[in-house]
């Protein structure tokens, strides 16, 4: 997580979690299942706006020229 991340995973996620599970219990199954979809999709959403190491490489679209060159020559 620290080089993923840059930070250190904290219990803090886990213990909201298991908070969210204990609270669904008491909810009637369709509440239950459109708060479980609502969480999904709000955890999918903010780990897409963070950094990850997709980040350092862009997509070529042809190759580099030096490439082509060493190509050329070899």
């Amino acid at each position: 997580n620290y080089y993923r991340y840059g930070t250190f995973k904290d219990c803090a996620a886990r213990y909201d979690h298991l908070k969210f599970c204990l609270s669904i219990k008491t909810k009637s199954s369709q509440v239950a299942q459109v708060m479980i979809q609502k969480r999904d999709a709000d955890s999918r959403a903010q780990k897409k706006s963070l950094p990850n190491s997709e980040d350092v490489w862009s997509l070529r679209s042809h190759p580099p020229e030096e490439l082509l060159e060493l190509a050329r020559q070899g």
